[in-house]
């Protein structure tokens, strides 16, 4: 699927809280950033490629005009935005404008790749669950605490919690602080989707974002593990402006 970016000389952009991806890099966000700064990440991200057009996913407004310039001043192109788009996706929701581009992205690229009804799982700065039905209707989901959220409170809201690295626990009953909240925050996550995919009826689970290598051996709770599922969304949207 990469391979299409190159040909479709496409910049596609997956504006995070914790991560932005230009095509298949991945750059940590930086809210502070400068438009030379994005510059920079671009060229890093495009060497050797002539690009044409680009589209941006952007769950980061106050970085979008900053983007925006830098793509202006490195290609001399005015960017797309998802948000501006009618997106080929039937929505069963209150507030349609409330949804992250993100999550519309994701249900697209869930719908065409791995067909519904399903669930996307995305864990990022927030982890995010969303729901697409035997109709192919995005009809909501449901928002947690992500993995770095919730290692970040732990610690901040806490006098001798420490704040650790996030990976799998060893043991499921830990004998030490630091592996105690790997287990609850790793267990944790896990018992919530499978309560989530139990109730809706064991659809497809499709895990993506910055911490589907972590989790992507949970194969029988996750069937689908693909962590470029945003980008290859963002293509797939691309296909049909």
């Amino acid at each position: 699927m990469l391979d299409k970016y190159n040909k479709n000389k496409v910049l596609l952009i997956d504006v995070g809280n914790t991560n932005i991806i230009i095509n298949s890099f991945r750059f940590t966000t930086n809210k502070s950033a400068t438009i030379d700064d994005f510059a920079l990440n671009l060229k890093f991200a495009t060497e050797s490629l002539e690009i044409k057009d680009a589209l941006i996913s952007s769950v980061v407004p106050e970085l979008n005009k900053v983007i925006s310039l830098a793509i202006k001043k490195y290609f001399n192109i005015n960017p797309k935005f998802v948000s501006g788009l009618n997106l080929d996706l039937a929505i069963n929701y209150a507030n349609p404008e409330e949804i992250g581009s993100d999550r519309l992205v994701n249900a697209i690229a869930a719908i065409q790749l791995y067909d519904a009804p399903c669930m996307v799982v995305d864990i990022g700065t927030a982890a995010t669950i969303d729901i697409i039905n035997e109709h192919k209707e995005y009809i909501g989901g449901v928002i947690l605490p992500g993995i770095g959220m919730t290692i970040n409170a732990l610690s901040a809201l806490t006098s001798k919690l420490p704040k650790i690295d996030f990976k799998k626990p060893d043991h499921l009953i830990a004998g030490n602080t630091k592996e105690n909240i790997q287990s609850g925050i790793y267990y944790g996550f896990l018992g919530s989707i499978i309560y989530f995919k139990k109730q809706l009826g064991n659809p497809r689970v499709i895990l993506t974002g910055g911490y589907t290598a972590i989790f992507a051996e949970e194969k029988a709770v996750f069937e689908v593990a693909d962590q470029d599922l945003t980008i290859k969304g963002l293509e797939l949207i691309y296909q049909n402006i």
